[in-house]
């Protein structure tokens, strides 16, 4: 069984879509908060009888956070291991500002990448 959650990392987005539901602003998930979520899905997936979990990056534009990303993610792998968990994660984006030395780390590290196409229409053109 797959215990997944989402990590809100940041409202800030490089984008303004009329249709996102998502309302802005410039906070960011800090590190100290991250760490404590990780923990507690972390201890919750063992302690009801989870195998993996699986960590959605998300936002806002969460790749404008890239480097928080990058330390979620070796703290949850060192995480998994230690209580032998599984771990898969997904990095929530519009694609638009991921560089390609983050494509880089992100296929290093087997993170997948999910783009957000959403709209109808014309907006989503």
């Amino acid at each position: 069984m797959t215990l997944t959650v989402w990590l809100h990392i940041t409202n800030a987005c490089n984008l303004d879509c009329p249709y996102c539901y998502v309302r802005k602003s410039s906070e960011a998930m800090d590190l100290e908060v991250g760490i404590r979520s990780l923990d507690r899905v972390m201890g919750a997936a063992c302690q009801h009888g989870f195998r993996k979990v699986k960590i959605k990056y998300a936002g806002g534009e969460a790749t404008l956070h890239f480097h928080r990303i990058q330390q979620l993610h070796a703290y949850a792998t060192q995480k998994a291991q230690e209580l032998g968990l599984k771990l898969e994660e997904v990095i929530l984006s519009n694609g638009t500002i991921l560089q390609p030395e983050d494509a880089d780390w992100i296929a290093a590290e087997g993170i997948q990448v999910m783009i957000s196409l959403d709209g109808i229409g014309e907006q989503h053109d």
